[in-house]
C-alpha cells in the first residue's frame, strides 16, 4: 500500500480539551501532528502516551486512585466507571445506558488495540533483533485520530463537570454497576410507605463513604475481568 501525501494534520477534539483546561497535552499534541506528516513510526507511541496521559489527569482530578504500574486499558477501565457517560435524567434506562456503554467498549478497544500496534510495530519505544514492518502515513493517521477522538470524548465529558471553585472540586458521580451492586446486596430500607435504595441511602448521606467503596468496587472488578 503506498503512502498517502499528507500536506498537514489537525487534532481537533484534543485541541478542544486543552482550551478546556488540558494545557499540559499541548506539546504532545504539537509532537503528534508533526509526526503524522513527517515520521508516522513516531505516531503509535506518541497517542499511546496521550491517551495515557489524559486518562491519569482526569482520575486525578476526579480523585480516583491509580498507580504508575497500570497499562492504558486498566486506565480507562477505571475512566469508564468514573465517568458519567450518561445524562443525568438518563441514568436508570438499561437500554440507552446499553447503547453509550457499547460506544465506550468500543474505544476501549480501540485504545488496546494501539497499546497492540505500539507494541508490535513502533520502533521508538522498543528495541529488537528483528526488523519491524515499516509504518505507513494511513497507519499513522488512524493512531492519530483514534486518540483525538478518544481524547476529546473523554475530557468533555469530565470538564463539563469541573465547578468554578479554586479548587475545581468535582460532584460525586453515581456508578449504574455499583448501585446495582449495592441494592443486591442490602435490603430495601421502608419509612411508612415510602421505600428507599441503599444506594441512594449511601450516596446522598455518605458521599464519601461511596467514592471509597466504589474505588474499591472498581479495583475488585478489573481484577475479576484481567483474569476472565
Amino acid at each position: 500500500m503506498a503512502d498517502l501525501p499528507v500536506s498537514s494534520f489537525s487534532m481537533r477534539g484534543a485541541r478542544i480539551a486543552i482550551s478546556r483546561g488540558l494545557h499540559h497535552i499541548e506539546e504532545q499534541v504539537d509532537a503528534i501532528e508533526r509526526a503524522v506528516v513527517e515520521n508516522s513510526g513516531l505516531v503509535f507511541d506518541l497517542a499511546r502516551t496521550l491517551v495515557e496521559s489524559t486518562c491519569r489527569t482526569i482520575l486525578s482530578e476526579r480523585r480516583v486512585p491509580w498507580n504508575d504500574r497500570e497499562d492504558l486499558p486498566s486506565l480507562f477501565q477505571k475512566i469508564r466507571y468514573n465517568l458519567p457517560v450518561l445524562p443525568p435524567e438518563e441514568s436508570q434506562a438499561s437500554a440507552v445506558r446499553d447503547s453509550i456503554m457499547r460506544i465506550v467498549g468500543g474505544l476501549s478497544g480501540t485504545i488496546q488495540a494501539i497499546s497492540e500496534l505500539r507494541n508490535q510495530l513502533s520502533f521508538a519505544s522498543h528495541g529488537g533483533d528483528s526488523p519491524r514492518p515499516s509504518m505507513e502515513t494511513t497507519h499513522g493517521i488512524l493512531a492519530a485520530q483514534s486518540a483525538d477522538t478518544i481524547v476529546g470524548f473523554l475530557y468533555q465529558i469530565h470538564a463539563s463537570e469541573l465547578t468554578t471553585s479554586s479548587d475545581r472540586e468535582l460532584p460525586l458521580a453515581r456508578n449504574y454497576d455499583f448501585d446495582s451492586f449495592l441494592d443486591a446486596q442490602h435490603e430495601i430500607v421502608r419509612v411508612f410507605d415510602l421505600e428507599f435504595n441503599p444506594s441512594d441511602i449511601l450516596f446522598q448521606m455518605e458521599p464519601e463513604s461511596y467514592r471509597i467503596l466504589l474505588a474499591e468496587f472498581v479495583g475488585l472488578t478489573s481484577v475479576i475481568e484481567e483474569r476472565e
